[in-house]
């Protein structure tokens, strides 16, 4: 039987690797001129949005 689901590639786990961090570096570029304590009060609020929990 055959799965109904793609299998990831070498090829494909190289391309999400290239993409998280072209990611990672576009949101430190624009974070870069945002206060430290800023950051950490965005990072918790998204951190708490993401698990449910509320601030």
């Amino acid at each position: 039987m055959t799965s109904r689901f793609s299998q990831a590639t070498a090829a494909g786990l190289a391309l999400q690797d290239k993409v998280a961090a072209a990611r990672d570096e576009a949101v430190r570029q624009r974070l870069v001129t945002i206060p430290a304590a800023q950051q950490a009060l965005l990072r918790s609020m998204l951190w708490s949005i993401a698990m449910g929990s509320p601030q």
